[in-house]
Order: C-alpha cells, then structure tokens, then sequence
C-alpha cells in the first residue's frame, strides 16, 4: 500500500456527527448516513450523545449547527479510548484504577488540553518534569 492509499484509508475511517436542528428538536447526523441516527429535545443532549459515541471510537469531529444553518462549533477528538487503550497496551502502559477515575472525572470536566496537562503535571509529574517542559 503506498503513502498515498494508507492517508486515504485513515482518513476515511474518522467519523464526523453533525448536530442539526430540526424542527422543534435536534437531530444527530452521522457522515455518509441517509437518516439521522436519533432525535433529541435539546441541543446539549445531542452533544453529549454524540461525544460519548466519539469517545468509544478512534475519534473524530462533532458539528454544531445553529437554527439558521450557520456551524456554531466544531469540537475534533483526536484519539478515542479504544485507540489509547490499544497504543498504551502496545507501549506497555497500564493505568491504575486511581488514575482511570481521575481520567473519567478530567473527561466529564472538559479541561482544555494545556489545563488538562497542567492538572496531570500537578498531581503525577515531578517538580524537574515540570522545570523541563518551561524551557
């Protein structure tokens, strides 16, 4: 397989959701589908659905559109669990069960990545990582 054919095989394999309204409710449309896969009251809980189902694959991009049809926001996951867990297996990197929860809970607070790191860093890192990374 050349260069050319694994990026075209990788990238196809990244799932995109489109949250949409539709009517009085909001839609989640999953690219290439016909149909949207479910209907939600809200904006938020069509988010969340479509962030949970991001979250179990190897992650990908959700779509946020506003009644007058304009994107009000894309949120791109890069690495889904299934893919981490599957890296950290091959790497030799295994999670204590203290460290699973505070991943969970770090998931449920939506930190932005350097505050997320900050966080991780505080509590897991030694102060000389932490001097290492300000240089």
């Amino acid at each position: 397989m050349s260069k050319d054919e694994s990026r075209k095989t990788a990238k196809s394999k990244r799932t995109s959701f489109c949250v949409v309204p539709q009517s009085s409710a909001w839609a989640l449309w999953e690219e290439g589908r016909a149909r949207a896969s479910r209907v939600y009251k809200t904006q938020r809980e069509a988010v969340e659905a479509a962030r949970k189902l991001i979250t179990a694959r190897n992650g990908g991009d959700i779509v946020v559109r506003g009644r007058n049809g304009r994107i009000r926001g894309v949120d791109t996951y890069v690495l889904g669990g299934d893919g981490f867990d599957k890296i950290s297996a091959v790497e030799g990197i295994f999670l204590s069960a203290e460290m699973k929860r505070d991943f969970r809970a770090l998931d449920g607070k939506r930190l932005s990545p350097e505050k997320r790191r900050e966080w991780l860093i505080a509590k897991y890192g030694s102060r000389s990582d932490d001097i290492r990374r300000r240089k």
